[in-house]
């Protein structure tokens, strides 16, 4: 007799700041990887909540402030059967992640202020990418659709 699988119990939603330094950012992503433990999200969607939020935040921390004040960076992840949703709202200087900026072009690494893989990646594996500034904030949501929910690999 076969029994269907039974899909994984999704995640409760989960909303923090982040401060706009890097230890700050070490703990976030310690936070989350906790949250999303083993088997409670395809592995792909885990991979995506994590490097994006990995990718926001550090080119928050890099680009996004002209002043030596803390900001702070809101993070919110939500995991529904058919998706899984990263949205960052920051006070930084405005940058829409829809618009690609070309990774292999200009100055030695070291001294380009431009973005590197990471931010490519995020869009490859997006399947939707929307962004608003809203007086001064930057509102980007990242979607990645969830096939196969309750397995290991979407």
């Amino acid at each position: 007799m076969h029994i269907p699988a039974t899909p994984q119990p999704l995640l409760p939603p989960i909303d923090f700041d982040v401060a706009n330094n890097y230890t700050s950012m070490r703990s976030t992503i310690d936070r989350l990887q906790r949250w999303l433990e083993p088997g409670r999200m395809p592995s792909s969607a885990a991979y995506f909540v994590i490097l994006t939020v990995e990718e926001m935040v550090c080119r928050c921390i890099r680009f996004g402030y002209q002043d030596e004040k803390e900001h702070r960076i809101a993070v919110s992840v939500t995991h529904s059967a058919a998706d899984v949703t990263v949205r960052i709202v920051d006070d930084a200087v405005p940058y829409n992640p829809n618009v690609e900026r070309a990774p292999f072009e200009g100055p030695p690494l070291d001294r380009r202020r431009t973005e590197g893989l990471g931010m490519v990646i995020v869009r490859a594996i997006s399947s939707e990418i929307l962004y608003s500034r809203d007086g001064e904030s930057n509102v980007s949501t990242f979607r990645k659709r969830i096939r196969n929910l309750g397995f290991p690999e979407s």
